[in-house]
């Protein structure tokens, strides 16, 4: 297949090979980003990519910095974005200035961790090791950004203007003592760049730098079959968390805190030898990666998947909702290091064709978390979601097309969870799902098409829970809901359309629920229902239009109302 330069370089940038860098005595810079002056790109290469991020308002852009030994990327600001760092060599010193003129927080870096510098920030960065220094520097911006280096500004600011500003005690005669440029030296190099070596420099407090800084090398990891990630993100629920990622999600990310528009999610993705990241996509963030170490190869789909190698010193770019995978092809480990235009604060994840994969999520303690599962073609997923302690979330489960999964739900004392699970087209999924003490969640579910389902639900403790469940189009589920000791609930079935369900329900212990059951259109559904012990039930059944449902009833020491009607 012939591919046109547009189609391959939207998505993939060769960095180390591009000539768009700039050379200075102290190291080097070299970036792929967008440009308003088409005439300003090096390559059709470059522009193809730098045109992609643009025009899907990808909310990034790359660049690498180099610095020799000693050099110093001499104090600036940038006016359009925030920058995320990664070290992948060597070991720099920071200093940040804060748009308030606080003193300035300043802290040394090394490989494996990253930094943050917010937009406007005046900051320098030295190098301060024993050997060249590497950053990967993220800028959260697709559009043309520009940077304000300290010296240039001096430059340009006339002599009196910097006379009576600083007032030095030589006057005027001291403002001239200095060069002036006409352009910026970005990074410079001292008369003895090895005194950096052995000289100490001065580490702020450990919690002002924690608020820029985390040490992603030491991070809690989420390992999955082949693979590793970890992230430096913003998380409502904290437990486990060690308190520099807490302290550092809260600065960077939280609204609460110090909202900083646009910021990025910096992560480090590790495939194993001949590893493979599953096809998926993101519909709530673009994804940006820098290949740190290995080759392989990526897919992205369009009406047909386009392939292509990677290797170290690439960058590759997926929009939002563009389906991608990523292999491993060769006998080492194959590390992105890769960027999100989300705080992952919201948990977004599809998996579909042929997955078999295994998902837990645990949701704990005071959680505001969005949750949103898509499995799709062929899928046999183990999906299990523990939601404990005060949790406010929000879950969405869509399994579709021949899926055979394993759906398990916790959730436990004081949730108001949104529950919404659709299955369409042929699915045999085992949905359970436990709601215990003092729940009041809206649970809904929706079986489509041929499904054949094992549904159980599971309320105790005083839980005000609403339960809807549809159940349409040739359906042969088994559906069973358990409720007891002081529940509330509002359970409503509707079974439409040659359904062929096995729906039993069981109400115990001091029950307030409210039952409506509807069965339409040619269904024989078998319908048995129990309610034991000081129960205070409504129950309706509807059947209408050529049912032949079993509908059994057992009461002890209950007092429910009962309507039935048939049409």
């Amino acid at each position: 297949m012939l591919l046109l330069i547009e189609d391959l370089y939207a998505y993939v940038n060769i960095l180390y090979q591009s000539p768009d860098i700039g050379q200075y005595e102290g190291g080097g810079l070299q970036c792929v980003r967008y440009r308003s002056n088409g005439s300003n790109y090096l390559s059709e290469e470059e522009r193809a990519f730098a045109t992609s991020i643009n025009e899907n308002r990808s909310k990034m852009s790359i660049c690498l910095l180099y610095i020799k030994v000693g050099g110093l990327r001499i104090p600036n600001w940038n006016l359009q974005a925030n920058i995320h760092g990664f070290v992948t060599k060597g070991t720099i010193w920071i200093g940040i200035i804060d748009e308030n003129g606080k003193p300035a927080v300043t802290y040394n870096v090394t490989c494996g961790q990253i930094f943050f510098i917010p937009r406007n920030n005046i900051h320098w960065i030295k190098n301060i090791g024993d050997a060249e220094a590497v950053v990967v520097l993220y800028f959260s911006t697709h559009e043309e950004f520009f940077t304000d280096e300290i010296d240039f500004v001096f430059s340009l600011t006339p002599e009196d203007i910097l006379t009576r500003t600083l007032q030095p005690e030589g006057g005027v005669d001291f403002i001239r003592s200095f060069e002036r440029r006409n352009q910026s030296i970005v990074l410079n190099l001292p008369s003895n760049p090895t005194d950096s070596i052995t000289r100490q420099y001065p580490q702020s407090d450990i919690t002002l730098v924690w608020k820029y800084f985390y040490d992603l090398e030491g991070a809690r990891k989420l390992v999955y079959n082949r693979a590793e990630t970890a992230w430096a993100g913003f998380y409502q629920n904290t437990t486990g968390l060690i308190e520099n990622a807490i302290v550092y999600g809260n600065s960077v990310f939280s609204k609460l805190h110090y909202p900083y528009p646009d910021s990025l999610s910096l992560g480090v993705l590790r495939i194993l030898p001949y590893g493979l990241w599953l096809p998926h996509y993101n519909l709530n963030a673009h994804e940006m990666g820098y290949v740190l170490r290995g080759c392989g190869k990526v897919g992205v789909t369009n009406e047909q998947t386009i392939e292509f190698d990677i290797g170290l010193g690439d960058v590759v770019y997926f929009p939002i909702g563009k389906q991608h995978y990523i292999k491993n092809t060769c006998e080492e480990d194959l590390i992105l290091i890769r960027a999100f235009s989300i705080s992952l604060e919201n948990i977004t994840l599809y998996t579909w064709l042929y997955n078999c994969n295994n998902i837990t999520i645990y949701t704990r303690y005071y959680s505001y978390n969005n949750i949103t599962i898509y499995t799709r073609y062929y899928n046999c997923n183990n999906i299990t979601i523990y939601t404990r302690y005060y949790n406010y979330n929000n879950i969405t489960i869509y399994t579709r097309y021949y899926n055979c999964n394993n759906i398990t739900i916790y959730t436990r004392y004081y949730n108001c969870n949104n529950i919404t699970i659709y299955t369409r087209y042929y699915n045999c999924n085992n949905i359970t799902i436990y709601t215990r003490y003092y729940n009041c969640n809206n649970i809904t579910i929706y079986t489509r098409y041929y499904n054949c389902n094992n549904i159980t639900i599971y309320t105790r403790y005083n839980n005000r829970n609403n339960i809807t469940i549809y159940t349409r189009y040739n359906n042969y589920n088994n559906i069973t809901i358990y409720t007891r000791y002081y529940n509330c609930n509002n359970i409503t079935l509707y079974t439409r359309y040659y359904n062929y369900n096995n729906i039993t329900i069981y109400t115990r212990h001091y029950n307030y629920n409210n039952i409506t059951i509807y069965t339409r259109y040619y269904s024989c559904n078998n319908i048995t229902i129990y309610t034991r012990y000081y129960n205070y039930n409504n129950i309706t059944i509807y059947t209408r239009y050529y049912n032949c449902n079993n509908s059994s009833i057992n009461f002890h020491l209950s007092i429910n109302t009962v309507h039935n009607t048939s049409h």
